[in-house]
């Protein structure tokens, strides 16, 4: 067997791994993970534990192995408060095991640890959610507890921060469809006094009728843009590789009636798939897109969608949304992003939402976005996305 396993209760564990999943099993704060292809380390570093507070618990359970793979097993069947994970493993590396376990930085303390002290290591795995980083000979009893302590603590406070989230994504969702029933109660009315009144409606009334229905529209526009701003964290959870493409297809797709009005011409380039959310990816391009029809100018609307080259070694792509249309002053160009922001006259459409929202998509996809632009001149979205994992 290249896997040994050792637990202090001396159950056997797994034999092999089922999935890259997290264990739903109820928490524990007295079991912890280590993973090291040195069994004398494993055995150093759980002497070390039983020596802090922690082995106060009459139900401290430390559980080895030797390689990612059972690291994985032991992870989708049980819930670990900690779990230390060596750099160098006979399989992969300890990184591997991060970056390929889906939400595992969100549930238990990761503490990475090694041979030697190496800063660039240590960055490596911060990157990929470990909560610190330790050298093997400078390990102590007092150093193991207060690196447990401290990771454990944030996790504590992710996974309250998450399900603060997850309440206001559902009053959001629920006030946004409970405050869309009054809105087509108001239409409708309207529409039937229209109709009741006929010809002998005053020009006064069907202009006051005709500000009713455009400021119930814009309510519910701005009731939309509301709910895509809040729902963007959920949707982020659903990483996976994504098509640019089949994204800005969809985007043009819901763009139908407003691409109809002013026939752009769309220029699209080469662009390569991404790790992503569709959903959300399809949201950021619908939102810069919409954004160029509705600041277009007078010329006809010329919009240019391209990747800027990268090296095989890249592991993001910067994409760029471009247009020839109204523009505006380049010192707004981070104001350009805030909620609420009105770049324009109020007479122009908009919820002053849309921009806010593309913000937020791309930095729950680990990049950024920003913006050039001159009056008179066009704007030029950028953004940075990560690039789906190429095989092999």
């Amino acid at each position: 067997m290249d896997t040994v396993e050792s637990r202090s209760n001396g159950a056997q564990a797994p034999s092999s791994p089922r999935n890259h999943a997290l264990s739903n099993e109820p928490p524990t704060t007295s079991r912890v993970l280590i993973v090291d292809d040195s069994r004398a380390d494993a055995l150093l570093l759980e002497s070390l534990l039983r020596q802090t507070s922690y082995a106060d618990r009459d139900d401290l359970e430390c559980v080895h192995v030797e390689t990612v793979a059972a690291a994985r097993a032991e992870i989708s069947e049980h819930q670990f408060s900690c779990a230390f994970v060596d750099y160098r493993l006979r399989d992969e590396n300890g990184m591997d095991l991060l970056s390929n376990t889906d939400g595992i930085a969100d549930r238990m303390a990761l503490i990475a640890m090694s041979n030697r002290q190496d800063p660039h290591t240590a960055v490596e795995f911060m990157k990929l959610g470990a909560h610190d980083y330790l050298d093997k000979s400078e390990m102590t009893p007092p150093g193991l507890e207060s690196a447990m302590a401290e990771a454990m603590h944030r996790v504590d406070a992710h996974q309250r921060m998450a399900t603060r989230h997850h309440e206001l994504e559902a009053f959001a969702a629920v006030a946004a469809h409970d405050l869309r029933a009054p809105l087509r109660g108001i239409q409708m009315f309207s529409r039937f006094l229209r109709e009741d009144l006929g010809d002998d409606i005053s020009a006064s009334a069907r202009e006051s009728l005709d500000l009713i229905q455009l400021s119930t529209e814009r309510m519910r526009a701005l009731l939309q843009s509301l709910l895509d701003y809040a729902m963007v964290d959920s949707n982020a959870r659903l990483m996976q590789s994504t098509d640019v493409d089949e994204a800005i297809d969809n985007a043009l797709q819901n763009l139908e009636v407003e691409l109809r009005d002013c026939a752009p011409t769309i220029h699209r380039g080469p662009l390569p798939e991404v790790r992503g959310c569709s959903a959300s990816l399809t949201q950021l391009f619908q939102n810069l897109i919409g954004n160029a029809i509705k600041f277009r100018s007078e010329q006809p609307l010329e919009i240019r969608i391209e990747a800027a080259a990268g090296g095989d070694d890249a592991t993001e792509v910067e994409i760029c949304v471009t247009d020839n249309g109204l523009g505006f002053d380049p010192q707004l160009a981070e104001a350009a992003f805030e909620p609420f922001r009105r770049l324009h006259p109020t007479e122009q459409p908009g919820t002053g939402i849309g921009l806010a929202t593309c913000r937020r998509i791309v930095e729950r996809h680990g990049g950024r976005i920003w913006v050039e632009t001159q009056p008179g001149a066009g704007a030029s979205f950028h953004c940075t996305l990560p690039l789906a994992e190429r095989d092999g």
